[in-house]
């Protein structure tokens, strides 16, 4: 579990820092909170409640600039929410 608090200032971090890397964006995390697990797990805490909407169709490679979508978008890409299965 990650506080409330850490999760706002991942969003606030990443957001900054739209456009740049994954790798960039923990790196400054880790910067922040002094803290590489602690980094990792409030940036992806954050995605996966919604708080940061990351494009997570895109590819594998860290260098690849993240980039956020609108609520709608990043619901479509989860399957419980759009009420598809995974296999579709």
């Amino acid at each position: 579990p990650v506080a409330a608090s850490d999760i706002r200032t991942a969003v606030s971090v990443a957001e900054d820092l739209l456009g740049h890397s994954l790798h960039y964006t923990l790196e400054a995390l880790v910067d922040h909170f002094a803290d590489s697990d602690l980094a990792q797990r409030a940036f992806w805490q954050a995605v996966w409640c919604g708080a940061l909407p990351l494009q997570l169709r895109r590819g594998w490679r860290p260098h690849i600039p993240l980039q956020l979508l609108d609520k709608r978008g990043f619901d479509a890409q989860n399957p419980v929410v759009s009420r598809r299965t995974a296999w579709n």
